[in-house]
Order: C-alpha cells, then structure tokens, then sequence
C-alpha cells in the first residue's frame, strides 16, 4: 500500500517514526524500475566504501532456486 502516510507520495514504515517517500515504479528496457535513496551513512556499507552493484535473492525453503531476485546500486 503505497498510499499511506503524511501526505501524497509517502508511505509510513511499522517501527519506523518518520514517513519515507513512496516509489513508483517506471518502465525502462522492457522492465519495471524503481528508484529510492536508502540511508546508509555510518553504516559499514559507507564506513567500507562497499558501493557498487547489489543482489538481494529469496529463496524459499527446501527448493532448488530462488523465486524473486532484485538487483540494485549502492552509489556514494
């Protein structure tokens, strides 16, 4: 549910304080693509300078091969 919030275009998060803004998605190459700032200062993704290109996969459990799979950049 992308509606909710504090006003148009956010979003409230469970266990978070603040409303964060609601993405929408675009078609790009034949695809969908979302673009959204996730804050990472201080953490060791910046502290490391691990930027770069980023794989998150779901595998559900006792199967062969992940069901979903989002790539996504780090940039500093």
């Amino acid at each position: 549910d992308l509606t909710g919030g504090h006003g148009p275009g956010t979003k409230n998060l469970p266990g978070y304080p603040l409303p964060v803004p609601a993405a929408s998605p675009k078609a790009a190459d034949g695809a969908l693509q979302v673009t959204t700032r996730v804050p990472l200062g201080g953490t060791l993704v910046s502290t490391a300078s691990l930027y770069g290109e980023w794989r998150a996969e779901v595998w559900p459990k006792d199967t062969e091969a992940a069901c979903a799979t989002l790539v996504f950049v780090v940039l500093p």
